[in-house]
């Protein structure tokens, strides 16, 4: 909206001009009005209007002299003059002084509109010209401090040349790199338009420099897409409050944009041909971001800390065990699946072995949602992106939380679903063992019939009986044989198959060391058979 100011002798003329002109509608507003020459003139100065509509003729001065007189000091402000049929000439000499245009009186409003329509295509072109004079020089002046970033041999031969071009000042003591970066960068694009990106970005940047330059001066440069970097001079050679600054400037795009933003602060550099430095050191730190969590400033500070618990800790990760997450399922065990989830995560100080522990229980997810189906067959199918994509996770604790999310609703599916408990598992697992003994039972074998690794079991088997898995399955065999044995029709040999040994003289020798006698000493002298009609 253009500001008007009206200077006329005549306060009907004003009147008119003013209640009955719809300026808003051609995109001007009414700012001012003055009854002579000398009025106007004052009014000129203190409301610094864009056109001034003047009458030719007034007292103390003319329309003319008023157009003269404020040209000496604003060469910007338009003039479009009023004049009566008998003031023709003033109002050629007006058009020749420089006036946008001239009405007569009676004003027409028709001719009025086109008057003050071209006046507004003249403002409307000559901002727009001097827009792209300064986008042109802002993009300039980035592109230099970009290029002053990355220590560009093009820059650096000829620092003070190119500064001087570019309008940086670069006489300070101290200069500091920080790169602000907007997190969750995903959920922002599925919100906002590369164009609503763009205007957010530029109003943090607004933010950013008002902030800043209380104390500093700031020059912003090209990062990357979801954030911008910024160099900031030292007047008095000292970050002067320079991380209290970054948390007011997160803490303000939280609650003025919504945008959540992470905060890398580089070494300060000591003169200008170091910034390079400063900012390869802001931009190492955008690795702890994965480990420190967004939303907050990271310092150099954090990277000392990080790398001295890096170097003490030991090397050595928890493997991910499926039966191991498969026990905690079935428990219902959601406390005991965040500890054990935690333990995984321990001792890990690359964003690559953390997806790589993610991977694991992914991996696990899917084995236990389709490999062993008549366990979690009454499980609801679970849809792909059950499967959380790692790729758009910012942290670790993201991954972590993403992975007992998911497991827990695998807790949750299968208890409402009641699912086995450990005793039942057990149960089961006897049963199996004293229906199938006859078949070539293993440890891997048995395992499989409960979803569980063959190790874990033998452990679980011998605290839950007493008896290792093996002494368990020949005490069955044994119990078995001896019944066989009582039927005088069977041979040994086909008792000795008949309870899991293909082998005769291998059965004899193990039931001879579970009962004290071989099978044929047992049925001779247990069960009184003494015809050779029993002998093998």
């Amino acid at each position: 909206m253009y500001k008007v100011l009206i200077a006329d002798d005549e306060e009907w003329i004003r009147e008119g001009l003013k209640t009955f002109i719809d300026w808003n509608k051609m995109g001007f507003a009414v700012v001012g009005e003055a009854e002579d020459g000398r009025q106007a003139l004052e009014l000129v100065n203190e409301l610094q209007p864009h056109v001034v509509l003047t009458d030719i003729r007034m007292p103390f001065s003319t329309g003319i002299e008023l157009m003269e007189n404020v040209r000496k000091h604003n060469k910007t402000v338009k003039f479009v003059i009023l004049s009566g049929f008998n003031e023709f000439e003033y109002a050629n000499a007006a058009i020749d002084s420089g006036a946008s245009g001239y009405l007569l009186k009676p004003i027409n409003v028709d001719k009025l509109k086109d008057v003050f329509g071209k006046v507004k295509q003249e403002f409307d072109l000559s901002g727009i010209e001097d827009m792209r004079k300064k986008q042109a020089f802002r993009l300039l002046r980035e592109e230099f401090v970009t290029k002053l970033a990355h220590g560009k041999p093009e820059v650096m031969k000829q620092l003070p040349e190119r500064a001087a071009e570019a309008g940086v000042y670069l006489g300070y003591k101290a200069f500091t790199v920080l790169l602000v970066e907007v997190d969750e960068l995903n959920r922002i694009l599925a919100k906002y338009s590369a164009a609503d990106l763009e205007l957010l970005l530029y109003a943090l940047k607004n933010m950013a420099e008002e902030l800043f330059q209380s104390a500093s001066e700031v020059s912003f440069f090209n990062w990357q897409k979801a954030g911008f970097g910024m160099l900031v001079a030292h007047q008095d050679g000292t970050p002067y409050l320079l991380p209290e600054t970054a948390d007011l400037l997160i803490a303000k795009a939280a609650e003025l944009l919504k945008l959540r933003v992470t905060i890398y602060i580089g070494a300060t550099a000591a003169d200008p041909y170091r910034i390079h430095e400063s900012f390869r050191r802001a931009a190492e730190l955008t690795k702890l971001k994965f480990f420190y969590g967004k939303n907050r400033r990271i310092t150099e500070e954090e990277q000392a800390s990080f790398l001295a618990n890096a170097h003490s800790a030991c090397n050595k990760r928890t493997t991910v065990h499926a039966e191991r997450l498969l026990a905690l399922v079935q428990e219902a065990g959601t406390e005991e699946m965040g500890e054990y989830v935690e333990t995984a995560f321990a001792g890990i100080w690359t964003r690559e072995e953390a997806v790589d522990v993610y991977a694991q229980f992914m991996r696990i997810a899917a084995k236990l949602k389709e490999k062993y189906h008549p366990l979690f067959s009454h499980v609801e199918p679970m849809k792909e992106q059950d499967f959380f994509d790692m790729r758009h996770m910012e942290t670790m604790e993201e991954l972590k939380a993403s992975i007992n999310e998911l497991y827990a609703e695998m807790i949750r599916r299968l208890g409402a679903k009641g699912i086995q408990t450990p005793n039942k598992m057990m149960d089961q697992l006897i049963a199996f063992l004293e229906s199938h003994y006859a078949e070539d039972i293993t440890l891997e074998t048995a395992a499989e019939r409960v979803f569980m690794h063959p190790m874990y079991v033998s452990k679980w088997f011998k605290k839950e009986t007493g008896k290792n898995f093996v002494d368990y399955l020949t005490e069955i065999r044994i119990a078995k044989a001896k019944e066989f044995l009582g039927d005088y029709s069977l041979k040994i040999y086909a008792v000795s198959d008949m309870v899991g040994y293909s082998d005769p003289k291998y059965f004899s020798k193990v039931f001879k060391q579970a009962v004290g006698v071989t099978p044929k000493e047992y049925r001779k002298l247990v069960l009184g058979y003494m015809d050779d009609l029993f002998e093998m």
